[in-house]
C-alpha cells in the first residue's frame, strides 16, 4: 500500500492523526478496491 519500511506505524506516527482518518475512510468508501490492495500484499 505504500508504507516506507517493515512497520506502518512509524508512517502514522510522521503522518498523525489526520494519516489515520484518512486511511479508515478510503476503506470505508472504496471497500472492493481496499480489498484489491490488501490481497496483493498477503
Amino acid at each position: 500500500m505504500g508504507w516506507q519500511g517493515k512497520d506502518p506505524s512509524t508512517d502514522f506516527r510522521g503522518g498523525g492523526f489526520i494519516s489515520l482518518e484518512n486511511l479508515l475512510y478510503f476503506a470505508k468508501n472504496y471497500l472492493v478496491t481496499t480489498i484489491s490492495l490488501t490481497e496483493v500484499l498477503v
